[in-house]
């Protein structure tokens, strides 16, 4: 078997590269073969003929390779100066823009400064005005202020002591919102005037409500004495009563249907009004519970619930107020016919009892019967059965000689006769 070479060891024989003999192979100037890997092997026969017969050959394509090499290495040498002269003017145009970038910068940089010097002398400026401005307003301000408590303190001065204490407060607001369309060089007759509308504004109210308290304090009088207090100056000197309450509230609505304008006498009219009609409802009630304490004290009187409520059905149909004959003359007129039939009821019933009595004391003939049967031989029950036969006629007989009775239509001789004729039957 022929020895076969390597790629590598055939380049070394033929003092090549192995891309050459590779090369070689492609070309078909040397023969090979292939592994089943798909290795090339290469025999040293072809080798050598491939190296003994075409030395020249290999000469002129090596020389036209080192030429084609030379060209590709001139035209690399060029693409790569060109290149590196594109990237010089691309170098050199940044460095030309960050120098202009940089001197616009400084100059932006000075106009800034420029600019936030002048800012900062306008706001200089401008504070400087505004302090002025403001301690000019500062100074009309507190001008404006004395001159506005000095009307204040003359108004207080002219106020009436009773309204003082109350008022001051409402007082030194309402003269306050008056002078605020008005300036200290007005007319004093404008200033004056203001000032007193302010102060009239603030006082006609409380005096409206002082007179109406006044009013309702004297109107009080005609309550009824036990159900208000007495007070020397103002409705707040002790707590208001129940019906003290009432009427302050139907006086109260009774003022408020009267005009801002209304006079004093006025008011007293409406509050007296109202009050009235509180003592009114309190005489209305106070009938009223009379009224029920009189007929609760009536029901006490009478016994059977029925005959309760009767009465209290009849004397709740009479008006409030009326006379107590009225209210005993309504009792009688109930209870009298309720009490007769009672007695009719109570005397039935006596009569009943009494005739049940009188039928039992009869029919102990019975018993005696039977046993004087038995003694004399017509009857041969024995004991217990005599005294069963005894029972069963007294029940059967027993409601016949009751209802004779009580119609009187019998006698000793009538319940004997009776009782015999029972007993005969049976046996």
């Amino acid at each position: 078997m022929r020895e076969l070479l390597t790629a590598s060891h055939a380049a070394e024989i033929l003092g090549v590269d192995k891309r050459s003999v590779l090369r070689f192979v492609r070309d078909g100037r040397l023969r090979s073969y292939r592994t089943p890997g798909g290795q090339h092997r290469f025999r040293r026969e072809d080798l050598e003929r491939l190296t003994a017969g075409n030395v020249s050959s290999s000469h002129a394509a090596v020389s036209t390779i080192q030429n084609k090499r030379d060209e590709i290495e001139a035209l690399n040498l060029e693409v790569q100066a060109r290149r590196a002269k594109r990237e010089l003017d691309r170098i050199e145009a940044e460095d030309a823009e960050c120098e202009r970038e940089q001197v616009e910068a400084r100059r932006q940089a000075e106009r800034e400064a420029a600019h936030a010097e002048l800012e900062c002398k306008e706001k200089k400026r401008q504070e400087r005005a505004e302090r002025k401005e403001r301690a000019a307003r500062e100074s009309l301000a507190k001008q404006r202020r004395a001159w506005e408590n000095e009307q204040i303190e003359f108004a207080l001065r002219s106020l009436p002591r009773s309204d003082f204490s109350q008022a001051k407060q409402a007082v030194v607001h309402a003269i306050r919102d008056a002078l605020k369309g008005i300036e200290p060089n007005d007319p004093a007759s404008t200033i004056s005037c203001a000032v007193d509308s302010a102060v009239q504004s603030v006082l006609a109210p409380i005096r409206r409500e002082q007179a109406i308290e006044r009013a309702i304090m004297e109107s009080f009088g005609e309550l009824p004495f036990e159900i208000r207090k007495i007070r020397l100056f103002s409705l707040s000197d002790a707590p208001l009563t129940e019906w003290e309450a009432r009427a302050f509230r139907q006086a109260r609505e009774a003022i408020s249907g009267l005009s801002l304008n209304a006079t004093a006498v006025e008011i007293r009219a409406a509050a007296s009004q109202g009050v009235k009609r509180v003592a009114q409802q309190y005489a209305n009630e106070k009938n009223e519970s009379s009224h029920r304490r009189a007929i609760e004290s009536m029901l006490n009187r009478v016994n059977g619930d029925k005959e309760k409520i009767a009465v209290r059905e009849a004397l709740d149909r009479l008006p409030v107020g009326c006379a107590s004959v009225e209210l005993q003359r309504a009792f009688d007129a109930v209870l009298t016919p309720i009490r007769e039939r009672a007695k009719a009821a109570e005397e039935t019933k006596r009569k009943e009892m009494k005739a049940e009595w009188d039928a039992e004391r009869c029919l102990w003939r019975v018993r005696e019967y039977i046993e004087e049967l038995a003694r004399d031989g017509d009857c041969n029950l024995n004991f217990w059965d005599r005294f069963q036969l005894a029972e069963k006629i007294k029940n059967r007989i027993r409601p016949r000689l009751i209802q004779h009775v009580l119609r009187g239509e019998a006698d000793d001789g009538f319940a004997r006769e009776l009782i015999e004729e029972a007993v005969d039957a049976e046996l």
